[in-house]
């Protein structure tokens, strides 16, 4: 058990219980990451006066990460197409918009 009573939980610097969050700045941004870490910090502060709502807040928090690393995947993805827009068959134009899609999944995926 992590310093605040609960399974998985650390204390107030801690962010056990957060596999794949720790690592979240490559999917969102930097000020994003930080307002979730600070945001988890302080909902489990108020797990053990009120266990009910912070549940509630969590559920929310993770609502509010998915929709912010969505958000950061869809831009990326966005400045990835650019290529249409030229209208030619440069080569190397699409070659590294391919190298650029291959990146993309790479890290999409984890390899």
């Amino acid at each position: 058990m992590g310093m605040t009573g609960m399974p998985g939980m650390a204390g107030p610097t801690g962010m056990t219980g957060m596999a794949g969050m720790t690592g979240m700045t490559g999917m969102t941004s930097d000020a994003h990451a930080y307002e979730v870490r600070t945001r988890w910090q302080d909902l489990q502060l108020r797990f053990v006066d009120d266990p009910q709502s912070a549940a509630g807040e969590a559920e929310r928090l993770v609502d509010d990460a998915l929709a912010g690393v969505t958000a950061s995947l869809n831009a990326r993805k966005d400045q990835l197409s650019t290529w249409r827009a030229s209208g030619r068959d440069d080569t190397e134009q699409l070659r590294a918009a391919v190298h650029g899609y291959r990146d993309f999944l790479n890290h999409l995926v984890g390899a």
